[in-house]
């Protein structure tokens, strides 16, 4: 459960690979079926990661980022429907099955529909939706990223932290020079800004300065 965002970042890297195929888990279909059955439930899954991840970025500069923010009830223009209710519907309608994990504690589970030859895609969103409930079940969900540069997903080695928000994006490893990039022109922007203001500041005081400055008659 602990490593599950790093699982749920491997799998929307994979795309469309045998990796995915094996996550998938997909029975034994015609490979149209099945192809289509791994891109619905890959679609709906990065959908509901990207919607999550996006809530936790400041509306006015997508670049200051706080995951601690992240909300199911978040909605945009964009992203009108709010996951909360995507994942109501789900409980709803899907089984729920008790259990105790391995530190005597009582578990509820809601379990996706079993296979049904004859609806294989809404079984795809509901597996695509039980991944994501396990991702937000998880105590290392706020560590799951989207990198800003190229769209891989990573999991951080440590957790954010909660008084301090992630400023000028997130990247990768392979990306992590665009970041640095990116850092070093703002500070420059910041401190061109800063000039600006104190230039703008001393300006009015030279004109004062000339007003009451004594004039020099000339010599006759």
């Amino acid at each position: 459960m602990r490593l599950y965002p790093a699982y749920i970042a491997y799998i929307l890297n994979c795309r469309w690979t045998r990796e995915a195929q094996g996550w998938a888990n997909v029975p034994s279909l015609p490979k149209e079926t099945r192809d289509a059955v791994i891109a619905e439930m890959l679609g709906l899954l990065k959908t509901l990661v990207d919607q999550w991840i996006e809530s936790g970025k400041n509306i006015r500069d997508a670049n200051v980022e706080n995951p601690w923010e992240r909300s199911i009830a978040w909605t945009s223009p964009l992203r009108p429907n709010p996951i909360s209710t995507v994942l109501l519907l789900y409980a709803e309608s899907n089984p729920r099955v008790a259990s105790i994990d391995s530190n005597s504690r009582m578990r509820i589970d809601i379990l996706p529909i079993p296979f049904d030859a004859k609806y294989p895609l809404i079984w795809a969103r509901d597996r695509a939706i039980y991944e994501f409930v396990m991702l937000l079940d998880s105590p290392m969900r706020e560590r799951l990223f989207r990198c800003d540069a190229c769209a891989t997903y990573y999991v951080r080695a440590k957790a954010p932290r909660k008084d301090r928000p992630i400023k000028r994006g997130t990247f990768c490893k392979k990306c992590r020079n665009k970041g640095g990039i990116r850092r070093m022109a703002d500070r420059r922007n910041q401190q061109k800004k800063e000039r600006i203001g104190w230039a703008a500041d001393a300006w009015p005081m030279r004109f004062i300065g000339l007003r009451f400055m004594p004039r020099i008659r000339r010599a006759p």
